[in-house]
């Protein structure tokens, strides 16, 4: 008998290409999600991997057991960079109908704006009626620098004022996601890995999962 199920909702979408600290998100998105599923997977749960886009596109079913780790890796190795919008209605829903029963859906993916995140806002709460949702926002710093950073030149207060501006707004839809009981894992991109599996592991002890 297998534990919980872990899903990850990979957003490869032309957003999730764009660097953060120097790497594409999705790289970022990948490396945190195969630290949790090699844990998963030796806790005995199963995992599943499901990427899209526009549309989606990768979809490995859940395999259980340590010895699945290797073959996860090489079918997320499938994931690929894309300059497509991304479709957050056409993905989730795809991703809830293949959910035969309450997982842990971890999501990775991001906004522009509050106006962008309203259909993804939309999309993750229908999931969260039946599932537990980790949301993982990625902690752009490059934004927190320009935004205390002392200004020098008139460019700079423009540039500050815009910075607070899209943190305001992004803080605004992870409260939204808040309210609706997702759980937010919102840390430097560096300990994204090592949040994901910290918030995992108090899930399971709060028998959120």
């Amino acid at each position: 008998l297998w534990g919980t199920q872990i899903a990850f909702a990979i957003d490869t979408g032309r957003l999730m290409c764009e660097p953060v600290a120097g790497a594409p998100r999705v790289d970022r998105a990948l490396n945190a999600a195969l630290i949790l599923a090699y844990v998963g997977l030796k806790l005995g749960d199963r995992v599943s991997f499901f990427g899209f886009d526009a549309k989606p596109h990768l979809q490995t079913g859940f395999v259980a057991g340590p010895r699945a780790f290797t073959r996860l890796k090489s079918r997320t190795a499938e994931l690929d960079y894309s300059t497509e919008e991304t479709n957050h209605t056409l993905g989730l829903a795809t991703l809830a109908e293949r959910l035969q029963r309450r997982s842990m859906v971890v999501v990775f993916t991001d906004f522009a704006d509050t106006v962008s995140a309203e259909l993804m806002v939309e999309n993750v709460s229908r999931l969260a009626r039946r599932h537990m949702i980790v949301f993982v926002a990625f902690h752009d710093e490059e934004l927190e620098r320009l935004r205390s950073t002392e200004p020098q030149a008139p460019e700079d207060v423009s540039r500050a004022v815009i910075a607070h501006r899209l943190l305001r707004e992004r803080s605004l839809v992870l409260a939204k996601l808040r309210r609706l009981g997702v759980h937010i894992v919102d840390a430097p991109v560096d300990n994204l890995g090592i949040e994901l599996v910290r918030a995992y592991d108090e899930l399971r002890r709060r028998e959120r999962i």
